[in-house]
């Protein structure tokens, strides 16, 4: 289905205040906000192939103001587990939480909290900071955005193609992302991919990647709590149960001893049923963490408390950036039949 589908619907369900009837129904009791990259504003350019990756810093501010206009209290997501767990339901809450961690989480997202006195929970991806992950899905974006050509494969399948325009660029982003994941190890044939056409991965990374000293800063602030989001960000539910173990544990690790502070929470990459289940939410737990949550769509509701492994969320998505789409997302009708089942358990 379409964004603008999407969004015509979302208006639907606000202008008619259906939202509010379902929000009673469901009972939820707070929710978790994710975003992942937040921008100053959309670029002027038509080739946009991870906007929905992105959010603009004036709507995310928007929620934030919605937030307090609301009511909701803003919490870490520990005081989220305690919530549950203690079942302290007085006051609707919500907990916003960014993934992988790109450099404008803290040059434009840790200003932004500061300012409104709320915390938020910062997943890293430690292979970012390290630079030993190429952030290849970016990478190919930016390539593409300095390039009117691009060189593509290898050998006698070495080809070129124009992307003078946007629309040339959105279908060469489409077959190189495609084709790079195909190989089974997208970050080395994205290197490759540089080489042709003599471009540094390591220099693309350096743009968009956070760095240990820019996290130690968000750490520093007071307004930041860390969770783990694994070394090279797969989807967990492929991976053999020792290797999903390793992505885990280790990256809390690393965390750990790199910010000096403990990490009780984690994050699944891609957070979708094919991306982790139930195996993988009982090795969060088998594995020390607080609580670890996925991008499965709702509120949170009491049992929950059971489930805490299995959070879900609410992604703050850049093709739906207006302030009144997350009250209707609070409201829960986003996974509102998967929320019901929940509400029984």
């Amino acid at each position: 289905m379409s964004p603008k589908i999407i969004g015509l619907g979302l208006d639907a369900l606000y202008y008619t205040a259906l939202y509010r009837l379902i929000d009673r129904m469901i009972a939820g009791v707070g929710g978790i906000f994710c975003f992942h990259r937040v921008v100053d504003e959309d670029g002027p350019s038509g080739f946009a192939p991870t906007a929905g990756l992105a959010i603009r810093a004036s709507f995310l501010n928007g929620v934030l103001d919605l937030a307090r206009t609301e009511g909701w209290d803003i919490v870490t997501l520990s005081e989220v587990r305690r919530r549950l767990v203690e079942r302290r339901f007085g006051r609707k809450f919500v907990c916003f939480t960014v993934d992988d961690i790109y450099r404008d989480t803290h040059e434009v997202v840790l200003p932004m909290f500061q300012r409104h006195g709320a915390p938020f929970t910062a997943f890293v991806t430690t292979g970012i900071p390290d630079r030993t992950l190429p952030i290849w899905w970016f990478g190919v974006e930016q390539v593409l955005n300095r390039c009117d050509d691009v060189w593509f494969g290898k050998g006698d399948r070495l080809c070129r193609l124009q992307t003078r325009t946007a629309d040339e660029k959105t279908a060469a982003y489409a077959l190189l992302v495609g084709s790079l994941k195909a190989t089974g190890d997208p970050a080395g044939a994205f290197a490759d991919f540089c080489a042709l056409n003599d471009q540094s991965p390591e220099s693309l990374s350096d743009e968009l990647g956070v760095t240990w000293e820019e996290l130690r800063a968000m750490q520093a602030s007071g307004v930041v709590e860390f969770g783990a989001h694994t070394l090279t960000h797969p989807a967990i539910a492929a991976l053999p149960e020792d290797e999903a173990r390793r992505e885990m544990g280790e990256s809390r690790s690393i965390l750990e001893d790199r910010l000096k502070v403990p990490v009780r929470h984690f994050a699944f990459p891609y957070g979708d049923p094919g991306s982790c289940g139930v195996r993988d939410f009982g090795i969060a737990g088998q594995l020390g963490f607080d609580t670890a949550v996925t991008t499965r769509k709702g509120v949170l509701v009491p049992g929950d408390a059971g489930a805490l492994h299995a959070l879900p969320r609410l992604v703050l998505n850049g093709h739906f950036q207006k302030e009144r789409y997350a009250k209707v997302f609070m409201s829960g009708v986003l996974g509102s039949a998967d929320g019901v089942i929940r509400w029984i358990r």
